[in-house]
């Protein structure tokens, strides 16, 4: 009998665990969740691929599997829009694809997995490893309860702690641009009315940004609606605040009517990691390996990981019995397809295109690519983001209608009194946050957790850590990094599965 634990009750997690344990029953299957419930670190907005749905989703009752019927590519203006959807390659389009909510499958999966005897244990952050020579033989948990164990899988998502302390250890640099996604789920106000859109998603590029570079969605379920918008954080400009960004979008005229008369209830913001593919996938180290959203998975093109991190649980599953059975050492295979890799390969080169010069040049990329396929996989493209290569100070004026602080009203954020942040280097702090980049970190964070205030003539540096949502923005926009960020105990943080919506 093995003891297996898994870091991450999320859908690449929870897959690993119920694959494992039905390939061999004997198994100890531990899965460890930082949040106070399954799911209460997600909120919905998620495409799954339909092959990955119809082969190993749709046995279990979704309450939300909406298929995609209409889509929509539209590139906005300050007051209006060009519709590209025709433009769109045929690889990247959605119709057929199913709208899911990622908290709902979580627990299903989760259910799932308790009924054959997986145990799942929520509240359970975990901060470090137990290493045997060099080996990984355990977990250190936030409370300081050791753990030992056959072998550790990490699907904690992207920049996770224990992913950036394993890849350090090891030595392993993996090339990920991180981007930062804010959404938010509404309802409409009366339930009398209903949603004629049922099934349809827009994407958007341009406005307000000047380049393809970030966008924003609108996803139509039965009874709500989920409205986001993706920041990448490779910009240099310091005056950009990415929740201005997604305030901006939902005033744009076209935006505001696809959300009239809903209200908020759910606000959450998340890193999301994007693999460069510029270097081998080294992911299985001894005693444990990454999968999921942690090695940035994300198809970028596609604005989809979710059905890459369920096939990675599985496959590791696969490869980890199938190693075993004849293990020597505790060691696996890398476990990462090579279509999955050549997929992320032509999606970042044709995302960088997309960027550059817009749709039409990336539909006539695409159709050059599938015939000469593997040599253009080695021309490596990287554009640089020109709307980011200048400090332009934004106007003061915003047309925000949303309070922030009303927002992280409805993310259940709950904290016990401890920060779980904190400044490791003031004096660097100072001079880099404040000196040199104009108070970035005022303006990068999506709950206003940093601020710097005037007192007399000098500025002083006060952190707000009970309105963190834990995206973790800090760990990759804060200067020199400069801010220590520390796994909760006990379940703190937000929960985006409370109820925040009026039951009419």
């Amino acid at each position: 009998m093995k003891e297996i634990i898994i870091v991450g009750a999320g859908p690449a997690g929870l897959t690993a665990a119920i694959e494992l344990k039905r390939f061999d029953f004997r198994n100890r299957i531990i899965v460890l969740e930082k949040s106070s419930e399954v799911g209460g670190h997600l909120v919905s907005g998620a495409i799954l691929q339909k092959d990955e749905y119809y082969n190993y989703i749709a046995k279990y009752p979704l309450n939300y599997n909406t298929v995609i019927t209409k889509e929509y590519l539209w590139k906005l203006t300050e007051n209006s829009y060009y519709n590209l959807t025709m433009f769109l390659p045929d690889e990247y389009r959605n119709k057929g694809n199913i709208l899911i909510d990622i908290v709902d499958l979580c627990k299903k999966l989760s259910e799932e997995a308790a009924k054959i005897g997986v145990e799942i244990h929520t509240s359970c952050g975990v901060t470090g490893f137990l290493k045997y020579k060099d080996s990984i033989v355990g977990l250190i948990l936030a409370d300081g309860t050791k753990i030992k164990s056959d072998f550790v899988i990490v699907a904690e998502g992207a920049c996770g702690t224990l992913t950036e302390k394993l890849l350090k250890h090891y030595n392993v640099k993996i090339n990920k641009t991180y981007a930062l996604g804010i959404r938010e789920e509404r309802r409409y106000k009366n339930n009398e009315l209903r949603n004629n859109n049922v099934g349809s998603i827009y994407h958007t590029v341009g406005w307000p940004s000047n380049d393809n570079s970030n966008g924003g969605f609108v996803y139509f379920y039965k009874d709500k609606v989920v409205i986001g918008y993706v920041t990448y954080l490779n910009y240099s400009n310091e005056y950009l605040s990415p929740y201005n960004e997604f305030e901006k979008i939902k005033s744009h005229p076209i935006i505001s009517k696809l959300i009239k008369d809903t209200e908020r209830t759910k606000y959450s913001a998340k890193l999301i990691a994007i693999n460069n593919m510029d270097g081998p996938m080294i992911a299985c180290f001894h005693g444990c390996t990454i999968i999921g959203c942690a090695l940035g998975l994300l198809d970028s093109m596609k604005l989809k990981g979710l059905h890459n991190a369920i096939i990675s649980g599985r496959m590791v599953a696969e490869k980890y019995m199938s190693t075993t059975t004849k293990m020597v050492t505790n060691i696996i295979d890398n476990f990462v397809d090579a279509d999955i890799i050549d997929e992320l390969k032509a999606a970042r080169q044709t995302s960088s295109i997309f960027q550059r010069y817009g749709s039409v040049f990336a539909m006539i990329w695409r159709s050059i690519n599938k015939m000469v396929f593997p040599l253009l996989l080695r021309i490596n493209f990287n554009f640089k983001n020109k709307w980011f290569n200048h400090n332009k100070k934004p106007p003061r004026d915003w047309n925000i209608k949303d309070n922030r602080n009303d927002s992280l009203m409805l993310s259940g954020i709950n904290y016990g009194r401890n920060s779980h942040i904190n400044v490791n280097d003031e004096i660097r702090h100072k001079i880099y946050d404040l000196k040199l980049n104009n108070k970035m970190s005022n303006r990068f964070c999506p709950a206003g957790v940093y601020k710097w205030e005037k007192q007399f003539k000098h500025y002083v540096f006060r952190m707000h850590p009970f309105n963190c949502l834990q995206c973790k923005t800090c760990l990759v926009k804060t200067p020199e990094s400069t801010i220590d960020w520390s796994v909760c105990k006990n379940g703190y943080g937000p929960n985006f599965t409370t109820k925040n919506h009026k039951n009419n």
